[in-house]
């Protein structure tokens, strides 16, 4: 691979639900403009209904995107490791993520193991996105490890 970013992943300590500050509103404002939000809101209504709560004391992982082109290459892999390697270096004891009811990629986060334990679905979410819903999956890393001596697919 030449220097290019090729995959990236957000991670890191639960802090609990994004709180909506002035700033933040702001900030919506200034990029949506008011009519943009007027029009917004009922699709953040319906995201927030399918969003599952993550578990408290979880690494969540926010996010994970691969280029396209270079998926199924295994670097959705080195970076579920990566962020399971910082989670364990920094004591936690399980990881979570959430997904699309539709994602291809859930396979890998199984493959990794992760197990769904919660499913949300609405019917305005889905005309929105043409998604039923969003899965929360985690991981209990002590068990993981402990079945295969550290082996991160156990």
């Amino acid at each position: 691979m030449d220097a290019r970013v090729v995959g990236i992943i957000q991670a890191g300590g639960h802090r609990g639900d994004m709180q909506l500050t002035p700033r933040l509103i702001y900030l919506a404002v200034q990029t949506f403009g008011p009519v943009g939000i007027v029009r917004l809101l009922p699709r953040l209504r319906a995201r927030r209904r399918v969003q599952p709560q993550t578990p408290p004391g979880a690494y969540h992982i926010a996010e994970v995107d691969v280029d396209p082109a270079l998926r199924n290459k295994g670097i959705g892999a080195a970076l579920l490791e990566h962020a399971e390697s910082e989670a364990l270096a920094t004591g936690y004891q399980l990881m979570s993520l959430t997904t699309t009811t539709v994602n291809p990629a859930r396979r890998l986060y199984e493959r990794h193991g992760f197990r769904v334990i919660a499913t949300r679905t609405d019917p305005a979410y889905k005309r929105y996105t043409g998604i039923e819903g969003r899965h929360l999956m985690v991981k209990d890393l002590a068990r993981s490890h402990a079945c295969t001596g550290g082996s991160p697919r156990c």
